[in-house]
C-alpha cells in the first residue's frame, strides 16, 4: 500500500478456519483494513462447475456474508477455484450475486463467457513463486503468460489422446 499497489485476496473459508498455517480471520480482517480486497474462493477447493446451483448459491450466500461480517466492505469479487469456470456457473453467480462485479479465472484457456469486462483472466501467483519467476511475469506479461497457455494446451492435448488411447 506504501508503493500504491493494492491486493486481491481470495480466501477460502473452511481453511481459514480449520488450518492453523492458512490466513485467520484476524489477517484477513488487517489485509481489508489496509485498503486491499477480500474476494471469494469458496469454502473448499472444489471446482464450482461441479456443484448443484443450490449448492453454489448457499456456499457463495455462506462466504460472502463470513467475509462482510469481517471486514465490513461488500465483497465485489469471486475466484474460481483452479480458474475452472462454465457458463452454467457464471449465469448462476450474475443471477443470485448481481453485486459481485469481478468473476476471476486464472485457468490458461480462452474463455468464451467474457463480456462486459466482468470475468478476469488472469494469472495465479501462488506462494512457489519464485522472485525469479516473479519478475518474469512482470516484465513479459503477455510472453509469459502465452507460454504458460501454450504449455497448458500442450499437456492438455497430450492428456486427452492417453485417454482416448486406453478407451
Amino acid at each position: 500500500i506504501s508503493k500504491g499497489f493494492k491486493a486481491v485476496f481470495y480466501v477460502l473459508k473452511n481453511k481459514s478456519l480449520n488450518e492453523p498455517d492458512y490466513l485467520t480471520a484476524t489477517q484477513i480482517r488487517t489485509i481489508a483494513d489496509m485498503g486491499h480486497l477480500i474476494g471469494i474462493h469458496g469454502k473448499d477447493l472444489k471446482w464450482w462447475p461441479s456443484k448443484s446451483e443450490e449448492q453454489l448459491i448457499e456456499e457463495f450466500q455462506e462466504t460472502m456474508d463470513w467475509i462482510e461480517s469481517l471486514t465490513k466492505t461488500p465483497v465485489i469479487t469471486c475466484s474460481a477455484p483452479g480458474g475452472i469456470l462454465d457458463s452454467r456457473t457464471v449465469k448462476i453467480i450474475r443471477s443470485h450475486f448481481p453485486t459481485l462485479k469481478y468473476i476471476r479465472s486464472s485457468a490458461c484457456t480462452y474463455n468464451t463467457d467474457v463480456d462486459s469486462g466482468r470475468i478476469l483472466n488472469s494469472m495465479a501467483i501462488g506462494h512457489g513463486v519464485s522472485m525469479d519467476e516473479f519478475r518474469k511475469i512482470i516484465e513479459t506479461a503477455p510472453w509469459y503468460y502465452w507460454h504458460k497457455y501454450a504449455s497448458y494446451v500442450a499437456k492438455d492435448a497430450i492428456k486427452r489422446l492417453i485417454r482416448m488411447m486406453k478407451g
